[in-house]
């Protein structure tokens, strides 16, 4: 696919969150997500299920050297969908 990012099909995701963990250097997260929609080829798509993840501060120097920011994050989702424009 030779379109830019901003002129690729989207999916929304909406989420909550609670910490699990928290330490000066990273904080863990898990909670629930909604898929409502999206655009192009994804207009129709629904679905839900877990997110999980952990913000940290990916600097040599430690959180303290970078505003005690979390600046880098992984997360995860899991769960079911439902996609009408799928057709195999």
């Amino acid at each position: 696919d030779e379109r830019k990012g901003p002129d690729r099909a989207k999916i929304n995701i909406a989420f909550t969150a609670k910490t699990e963990k928290r330490t000066p250097e990273e904080v863990v997260v898990k909670g629930e997500f909604k898929i409502a929609g999206g655009t192009g080829r994804y207009e129709k798509l629904t679905g839900s299920g877990v997110i999980s993840g952990y913000m940290f501060c990916y600097d040599p120097k430690g959180c303290v050297a970078n505003q005690n920011m979390f600046r880098d994050m992984q997360f995860g989702l899991q769960g079911v969908y439902s996609d009408p424009a799928f057709k195999p």
